[in-house]
């Protein structure tokens, strides 16, 4: 007779922030956005939010490469004038020039607990403030040599 593992009930209790990365891979300027979910609509804010920040003239067409998560590839989003999304093929996140930064955002709050959501995103808002304002840091990571031909 096999044996049987022991039935154990409980209640898993997180709670989730994203942290929308944008990096220009040639320069190493980032740009990060700190949400309470990821979606459709969220996304649509999210691209919003970056177009006026870093284009806020209007005066450049900006190309965005990304994955093909169903809340960025959806029709539904809504696209700001100026930008051009530029799909990835599918199951290549190691072309993404955001994924690189992934772990330079986490090296800050891995092997930690947070007493709240709150005192986990003012962490995650620090170290987002860091990271812009150090492109070189940024740029050593997520500089793909094919992306600058």
């Amino acid at each position: 007779m096999r044996g049987q593992r022991p039935i154990a009930h409980h209640w898993t209790r997180y709670e989730w922030s994203y942290v929308y990365i944008f990096v220009c891979p040639c320069t190493g300027e980032s740009y990060f956005l700190i949400l309470p979910s990821v979606s459709i609509a969220l996304m649509t804010l999210a691209l919003e939010e970056f177009m006026q920040d870093i284009n806020p003239k209007d005066d450049r067409v900006i190309v965005l490469m990304l994955d093909n998560a169903a809340w960025h590839s959806s029709k539904k989003v809504v696209l700001p004038k100026n930008l051009i999304l530029l799909p990835l093929p599918p199951y290549t996140p190691q072309l993404s020039p955001a994924e690189t930064i992934v772990p330079l955002v986490r090296e800050v709050v891995a092997n930690r607990i947070f007493a709240d959501l709150d005192a986990l995103e003012d962490i995650l808002c620090d170290r987002c403030a860091f990271l812009m304002q150090n492109p070189e840091l940024v740029r050593g990571r997520a500089g793909f040599s094919w992306l600058d031909d």
